[in-house]
């Protein structure tokens, strides 16, 4: 059997670095990890593993050293994740469409020591300016992911070579800032591990049999959310960058895919581009998340794979802190925007949000969502007073609104800042925007709220309409109707789009549209 060379006896188990050695070992002559450029068996992966760790090493990388990269969807990024790994540095993937300044800022706010980014000339040449700027050496890992290219002298590691640990910090997760400035979420090879073990509990599958393909960039926490549990199962993992939903249908039958995870909106994306002929017979599981689903998605979903899955996930507590559900919940009557129930060993509370002390809520009202389990992460880079506020008692304080039902599931209310004050009446933008979808002819909303004079606050829909014609009047009289929405609830006026204003990881943007007319085209 493989066994993986120049393997130090040192290493500890539990530790990312000792999962991947071992899916190596048991994928030696099997597609492991596959891109657009490469189709590498476990033997081929942990080669290179080998061969950038040398090179990362050679160059002055070493135990706690930070290092930044970007990039897009790709093998040879994963490889050098896993390399720097191996040396124990502490990992940073920085947001590819952020500005250059920012970028910069981020380098240097987690201390990073280097910057490695993909090959593809978009890259290199942003890469070179934010590192010219941070004041820092970069690295080039090149498309087959065989070596690395510096600009710049080696660095000194600062620190003596020890064994690689389970507590040892790993990665720093960027939020993806759609609540605010960005944070650095700490990690360890601990809560990583655990994160990769709770793939069957969050994904529905997830064994050497199966295939994921992963379009999302590899700095929003969904990349390693993904990857993890479905390296650790052994299965294939197939990279690729987001470039449309028919290329994306097409990859997931021409690579057999078994596993697709998207947000809702895209699914919706996918699912309207889709051809009668569409044929996905490998495909297994269709996974959502990052905003509720609707009973519209969850049918159109089952009517193409056998299961359906979403999961409840947050940089801060990974896969196995996650609250998951599959077909068998979001099939029920009233049951498909539910996130499901805690995965085995996670644990979930709702509390008043006012509250320091962790108050819970009555049975049934809806609350603060608190999370707790093996994957939490450590918290906040440079940031104590924040892990104070967030991480208490072994909790994390979400931030995000949702209630658990007479049956245990779990619903996601909304965001704390997503309120709407009318009145001194506190309307959560979910809930208006989950009676809204249910129009026959609206193809997407977003809810906010807006001036005014008499009520703080008023309601204010904006849609995207799939028949021509449709006009305010007959949304608003819809949702009074519904009986879904009390009268202070129901939109006061609405706003027609050919789209939405959309975050980079596809999740409604709705601080752009509190600005006059949503800052688009009416």
């Amino acid at each position: 059997m493989f066994s993986p060379p120049s393997i130090p006896s040192s290493f500890a188990q539990g530790t990312i670095s000792a999962m991947v050695q071992s899916s190596c070992r048991w994928k030696a002559g099997e597609p492991l990890i596959c891109d657009g450029v490469l189709r590498l068996s476990g033997n081929e992966t942990y080669r290179r593993i080998a061969n950038i760790r040398r090179s990362l090493e050679a160059y002055g990388v070493g135990h706690g050293t930070t290092i930044a990269l970007m990039g897009g969807s790709s093998a040879a990024l994963a490889i050098v994740l896993f390399a720097a790994f191996e040396l124990g540095a502490v990992c940073c993937f920085i947001h590819t469409y952020e500005r250059e300044d920012h970028n910069t800022s981020v380098v240097n706010h987690i201390d990073a020591r280097l910057l490695v980014v993909g090959s593809q000339e978009f890259y290199h040449e942003k890469g070179a300016r934010i590192a010219s700027d941070a004041g820092v050496p970069l690295g080039v890992v090149k498309a087959d992911a065989t070596c690395l290219e510096f600009d710049g002298a080696p660095i000194s590691s600062g620190s003596i070579p020890r064994q690689v640990a389970a507590d040892d910090v790993a990665m720093l997760l960027l939020s993806s800032g759609t609540t605010g400035k960005p944070k650095a979420i700490v990690h360890t090879h601990r809560s990583l591990v655990a994160m990769a073990a709770a793939g069957t509990a969050v994904y529905g599958r997830c064994g050497d049999q199966d295939s994921v393909v992963l379009s999302m960039p590899p700095s929003f926490a969904a990349w390693i959310f993904t990857m993890l549990p479905f390296l650790a199962a052994r299965a294939r993992v197939h990279f690729t960058e987001w470039t449309g939903a028919e290329d994306y249908l097409a990859l997931l039958a021409r690579e057999d895919i078994s596993v697709a995870a998207l947000v809702p909106t895209v699914w919706r994306m996918a699912l309207a581009s889709a051809t009668d002929r569409l044929a996905l017979p490998s495909l297994r599981v269709a996974f959502f998340s990052g905003e509720p689903g609707s009973e519209g998605l969850v049918l159109a979903l089952a009517a193409l794979v056998p299961e359906v899955r979403t999961a409840y996930l947050a940089s801060e507590i990974g896969c196995a802190c996650g609250i998951a559900g599959g077909l068998d919940t979001l099939s029920r009557h009233g049951k498909a925007s539910s996130v499901g129930r805690p995965v085995p060993n996670a644990d979930v509370r709702m509390v008043d949000p006012e509250s320091e002390r962790l108050r819970d809520v009555p049975a049934g009202s809806i609350g603060e969502i608190l999370v707790r389990g093996a994957s939490l992460a450590r918290g906040y880079w440079k940031n104590d007073d924040l892990t104070a506020a967030r991480f208490v008692d072994g909790w994390w304080r979400s931030g995000d609104l949702g209630l658990i039902d007479g049956d245990g599931h779990v619903f996601v209310k909304g965001r704390l800042d997503n309120r709407i004050n009318s009145g001194g009446i506190k309307i959560h933008a979910e809930e208006v925007e989950a009676a809204i979808i249910t129009h026959p002819d609206i193809a997407m909303v977003a809810v906010v709220g807006e001036p005014d004079p008499q009520w703080g606050e008023r309601v204010v829909a904006h849609v995207v309409v799939r028949r021509p014609g449709l006009i305010a009047s007959d949304i608003i009289e819809f949702c009074a109707a519904s009986g879904k929405l009390s009268s202070r609830k129901v939109p006061k006026a609405v706003h027609f789009h050919e789209h939405l204003p959309m975050t980079p990881t596809n999740k409604l943007n709705r601080r752009a549209l509190r600005t006059p007319h949503g800052g688009l085209d009416a």
